[in-house]
């Protein structure tokens, strides 16, 4: 059968129509469950109020826990909003278009590059088929459409994580055949770097440095690494890696349970053993002095450089508006919380990520990866680089994170990539031996089929069925009871509370600043869980307090981890 090439314009049509659909349908309809989601909403809506573009505030309080990115995206949609006639942010409306936009923008990103990254000389329709499946594969996963769907930041990096490595592979794919330096592309990875770099800092970048130059300094044109005194010397780096890893992730644990943290400690050890390996074929000397050459052409000062600047000159600015210690210590405070090293339930974790996350094309992943080892196909440079992507992904974020599934978002392109190209292959096999394209036809349907599925749920079915995990109703039903009055929470930091009550609820930790607060504002309207309205109850009537809880009808009742909320009129 003849094999013509993909119209990559109407694919690439064809995928922004879908995803519009898929990831902007009910862009409201549920309200704001998430804590991270409900961050960037306040953040994003007070920056634009107060015409910032700088300081993140989260209620005049400095909130730099990211760059500004997703906060520059929502100010402009914000504005673009007004310019049309609408009122911006008096909803969700904002934040959820900035994570769409970057959904949409992320699968487009990976169809273009999948097709250079994946190109077949001989055959450029496999490639063209491959990006395709892939880029759809992407769409419809799973947890990269609930990122598209919910408002965290993560997504963003997508689209130019994305650029930065498929630039990259061209400039290394060019720079091999014309030794030089290919400018343009260089520059565009270095581009895309900075963005992605303003949209998450050094997780990005480090993505980047995986995914991009990696798969350049395994390469092995010149046949020397398989010499046998290299490989001797690999197998005893191997071990003394694979020791030394395991040794650090026991020594820093405080227990070991089996199975998931034993299942740490051996992928720990194997990282690094690999690690070690790496170590060693790049010691070869005239290895080392192609890898030299490789970098030369390719600029990683430049490229990973660039961006670490620019955040340095954001960090900057913010120094010279809120103070230089301040900076310090909430950038303390936020490497202490996300930067987790040898967590040996972390492991586990990402590779229960890896093999659903991506579902259905995550499962391909799996099968491509068991292909590639069984039959050993003939790869050029560019069809590892998804290989590696995915691999070096995976280890960065069990090594160094904490076992939390936004953190791989960033990887969830090369398992698309991955799963893409050995679909293709397959359908391609397929089609010689039976004459037909209905395989291409069923793994296309599935992909759509999952994108409807999962657009009812987010655009209609989780507000019908979990409908109470969001305190939107909650609060609109709430605030008209309490006009006059001060609100406060019990033991609950709730930033979706704050969104909705458009200001700082106060938490409160003890009776005692109850009772105060009750008596200074006269009456106080408290929200907590009602599980523990003991801890404070009877010291409230003790302290001749009034007490009454506010009725709500049964479908403004909000749960947050499943456990009900009510609120309180407290009175003198």
């Amino acid at each position: 059968m003849s094999h013509p090439r993909r119209n990559p314009w109407r694919d690439a049509a064809i995928l922004t129509l879908l995803c519009a659909v898929a990831y902007t349908a009910g862009l409201t309809t549920h309200g704001l469950t998430n804590w991270q989601e409900a961050r960037r909403a306040v953040v994003g809506r007070e920056m634009f109020r107060n015409n910032e573009w700088i300081v993140p505030t989260y209620f005049d309080e400095p909130y730099i826990a990211k760059p500004p990115m997703i906060y520059w995206a929502q100010i402009l949609i914000g504005h673009t909003r007004a310019a049309l006639g609408a009122t911006p942010f008096h909803d969700e409306t904002e934040l959820r278009l900035t994570v769409a936009l970057a959904g949409i923008l992320g699968v487009l990103a990976t169809y273009f590059a999948a097709r250079s990254i994946l190109l077949h000389r001989t055959d450029p329709a496999l490639s063209d088929d491959a990006a395709w499946l892939g880029a759809l594969g992407l769409a419809a996963g799973v947890l990269y459409f609930r990122s598209s769907r919910i408002g965290e930041l993560d997504v963003l990096t997508v689209p130019f994580v994305v650029t930065a490595v498929a630039a990259l592979a061209h400039a290394h794919r060019q720079s091999r055949h014309l030794r030089r330096t290919p400018w343009t592309a260089v520059a565009l990875a270095a581009v895309a770097a900075t963005l992605a770099a303003l949209t998450k800092g050094p997780p990005a970048l480090l993505v980047i440095a995986l995914a991009g130059y990696l798969p350049m300094l395994l390469s092995d044109p010149s046949g020397t690494i398989d010499e046998p005194r290299w490989k001797r010397a690999a197998s005893i780096a191997a071990a003394l890696g694979f020791c030394l890893a395991t040794f650090a992730a026991w020594l820093i644990a405080p227990r070991v349970h089996f199975p998931m943290d034993w299942l740490g400690l051996i992928f720990f050890g194997a990282v690094g053993a690999v690690i070690a390996v790496a170590i060693v074929r790049l010691s070869d000397p005239p290895r080392a002095w192609e890898s030299f050459l490789t970098l030369a052409h390719t600029h990683p000062l430049l490229v990973l450089g660039l961006p670490m600047l620019a955040v340095w000159a954001w960090g900057r600015m913010v120094s010279s508006r809120i103070g230089a210690e301040t900076v310090t210590t909430l950038a303390a405070a936020e490497l202490d919380d996300n930067l987790r090293l040898l967590v040996l339930d972390s492991p586990a974790k990402n590779i229960g990520f890896m093999l659903y996350g991506l579902a259905p094309i995550s499962l391909a992943m799996i099968a491509g990866l068991a292909w590639i080892a069984r039959t050993r196909p003939p790869l050029t440079a560019g069809q590892r680089v998804p290989i590696v992507w995915c691999a070096a992904g995976l280890a960065a974020f069990s090594v160094a994170g904490k076992g939390v599934a936004r953190y791989l978002t960033p990887v969830w392109p090369g398992v698309a990539m991955l799963g893409g190209f050995w679909l293709a292959h397959i359908i391609r096999d397929s089609e010689r031996k039976l004459g037909h394209r209905r395989l291409r036809f069923a793994a296309a349907a599935v992909a759509i089929l999952s994108m409807l599925v999962q657009t009812w749920w987010y655009g209609l079915g989780r507000e019908i069925y979990f409908g109470d995990r969001s305190p939107r109703k909650f609060m609109q039903e709430l605030l008209p009871k309490a006009p006059a009055t001060a609100l406060a929470t019990w033991k609950m930091d709730e930033p979706a509370i704050d969104f909705y009550a458009e200001h700082r609820l106060p938490i409160l930790e003890t009776d005692a600043r109850l009772i105060d607060l009750a008596t200074e504002h006269g009456t106080l309207v408290l929200i907590g869980r009602t599980a523990q309205a003991n801890e404070w109850v009877s010291q409230a009537l003790h302290a001749g307090l009034t007490v009454n809880g506010i009725e709500l009808r049964a479908r403004y009742r909000w749960r947050a981890d499943g456990e009900r909320i009510g609120a309180w009129r407290i009175a003198r």
